[in-house]
């Protein structure tokens, strides 16, 4: 395949961005991942269902920047936003409900194991489903980085690269 002649050192520059955003997008979805399992099989707090959907957002976002990582593979990259975005309005409403439990009216959350009632706080107010909706900003945010930094590729290399 012939590559007309592009500025290639921005292409190069675009490519070291679209990993290094990959790679972030990748230890933060681990760490979440991790930390989600620390709390559940290690210090045995049992999850909500809004925790279960936040979880069922962010495990498979581990494999899907591996895969992104090594193959550069932008559906990879839109679904990760995706759950991204789905996870993020999940731990907002949680975050809500937990400090106005009167607003949650859906029966989401069950009464043994209240939204209401957090099973902890760091720092006096910063509970679990806080740092779930840091985690997925964060991954909303670097899935967005990475489309854009992607979009600056030359058409040519962007059908040789990143297919």
């Amino acid at each position: 395949m012939h590559i007309p002649n592009h500025n290639y050192k921005g292409v190069i520059i675009n490519m070291i961005i679209f990993r290094r955003f990959t790679f972030w997008g990748f230890v933060v979805s681990l760490i979440s991942t991790l930390g989600s399992l620390y709390w559940s099989q290690i210090l045995h707090m049992i999850p909500c269902k809004l925790c279960w959907t936040q979880r069922f957002c962010m495990y498979p976002m581990v494999l899907l920047f591996i895969i992104t990582l090594f193959r550069l593979n932008m559906p990879t990259i839109i679904i990760s936003g995706i759950l991204s975005l789905i996870g993020l309005v999940v731990s907002v409403y949680q975050t809500v409900i937990t400090f106005h439990p009167s607003i949650e009216t859906s029966g989401v959350c069950q009464i043994t194991n209240p939204c209401s009632i957090p099973a902890f706080k760091m720092f006096g107010f910063i509970i679990p489903s806080m740092l779930s909706g840091t985690a997925f900003l964060l991954l909303l945010l670097i899935s967005i980085l990475i489309v854009l930094s992607r979009s600056n590729y030359p058409q040519q290399l962007n059908q040789y690269y990143l297919s």
